[in-house]
């Protein structure tokens, strides 16, 4: 599921942020299987040794290396076009938010119990 709502939120990046660029659906959702298997890797290794500058930026640190993979994933994935750091921030940014409102929106453990 994680997927798709990247994917999804690729595409409206697409449309509202300049300098992001989406030809397709199926290109947003390759694109985000790549940026997740990047995250998963080399986002990890990143996080793992900048673990001391992500605690005196307060987490800051891990929009950027979110914005270096997006960058990263742009460059391998024909069809997106990422034009630099700000537009790849932005998105990272963009993809955090749509994925903490659907999986909240999701979560059946905040919703509570009818009698």
């Amino acid at each position: 599921m994680r997927i798709i709502v990247n994917a999804f939120a690729a595409l409206i990046g697409g449309a509202i942020i300049p300098g992001i660029e989406v030809s397709s659906v199926g290109v947003a959702i390759i694109f985000a299987l790549v940026f997740g298997l990047l995250n998963a890797t080399l986002g990890n290794i990143m996080k793992f040794f900048g673990c001391l500058i992500n605690l005196l930026t307060f987490g800051i640190f891990n929009w950027i290396v979110n914005a270096i993979i997006i960058n990263l994933a742009g460059k391998w994935v024909d069809g997106i076009h990422v034009s630099g750091f700000w537009p790849a921030l932005f998105l990272g940014l963009l993809m955090a938010f749509v994925s903490s409102f659907v999986f909240n929106a999701t979560d059946k453990r905040n919703k509570p119990k009818r009698k």
